[in-house]
């Protein structure tokens, strides 16, 4: 990869790590659960899913864990938990590996991609993490399952378009050089 492809990569993770970090700490939906915070509703997560299945699992990952930090610095809802900057890395991570060797994006290995990452990431780690953390129930596990079957769609969508305009942008830009 040579060094203008490299830079240009690094800048569009940037780029959409700032609008994660927008979406996530500024438009989101808190939701408390048996009197504590245990939910959000949030966009957040598009722009990292995009990084992932566009630049692979490992810019998507670092991408989802600095985004965690960010907000937690910037935004902070309590105190910093480093084991959900764990799930925000698998979260990022894992649409990422269902692309790689340059497999094409169909709308539906992307909605499986989204879907496994988000499963694991959210409803199992997350859960898991905030019943060690804070003593929740397990029956919380619902409720972010029936959160991630509204925003898995929603997630879907948004990175499959932003796939297909990058990759007109792409032909518009190469078919001028």
């Amino acid at each position: 990869m040579d060094r203008y492809n490299k830079t240009k990569r690094l800048a569009m993770c940037g780029i959409l790590t700032a609008a994660a970090l927008v979406l996530d700490g500024i438009l989101k939906t808190p939701v408390n659960l048996f009197g504590m915070y245990a939910l959000k509703l949030s966009l957040g997560m598009a722009p990292i899913l995009f990084i992932s299945v566009r630049h692979g699992p490992v810019y998507g990952g670092i991408c989802g864990a600095l985004t965690d930090i960010l907000q937690a610095a910037l935004f902070p809802v309590g105190a910093f938990n480093p084991l959900f900057t764990i799930s925000a890395f698998v979260m990022g991570s894992v649409p990422g590996l269902f692309f790689t060797r340059n497999k094409a994006v169909t709308k539906f290995r992307l909605f499986v991609a989204v879907l496994c990452g988000q499963v694991l990431g959210s409803v199992i780690l997350s859960t898991i993490f905030l019943m060690l953390s804070y003593g929740l129930p397990f029956q919380i596990i619902w409720a972010r399952a029936i959160a991630q079957g509204i925003l898995i769609p929603v997630y879907t969508f948004i990175v499959w378009i932003g796939h297909a305009v990058e990759n007109a942008s792409m032909k518009v830009s190469t078919s001028q050089d």
